[in-house]
């Protein structure tokens, strides 16, 4: 099983359309026509909205997410929170690099 999940840019709607497929082996392709919203309360079963994602087996929650992921960047998107860039990060560990080796050296003179 694959998600595939594409992205486009609606500049009259100004934001992004959103298609998902999933391909399932020996069975085809299928494309998600719709979120259904339930109402949630106690009796409701905590697994109750899951289906979507159960896959036997087969990661299907996590191929999704990863899916999800690789298309909101694709489209520009960044994570709220907790992700730096990793060209900043390792920019800025070369430079505390650079900056140790100055004061050290001239320490150890």
């Amino acid at each position: 099983m694959t998600w595939r999940i594409y992205t486009q840019w609606t500049p009259m709607w100004r934001d992004f359309a959103v298609a998902i497929e999933r391909d399932v082996r020996g069975e085809g392709t299928f494309l998600v026509t719709e979120f259904r919203m339930s109402p949630l309360d106690q009796s409701t079963p905590m697994d109750a909205g899951w289906e979507l994602f159960r896959s036997r087996g087969e990661d299907g929650g996590r191929q999704f997410l990863q899916a999800a992921l690789d298309a909101a960047w694709a489209a520009g998107l960044r994570p709220s929170q907790g992700v730096e860039e990793a060209g900043a990060l390792t920019a800025t560990r070369a430079h505390l690099a650079d900056m140790q080796r100055l004061v050290f050296d001239r320490m150890v003179k």
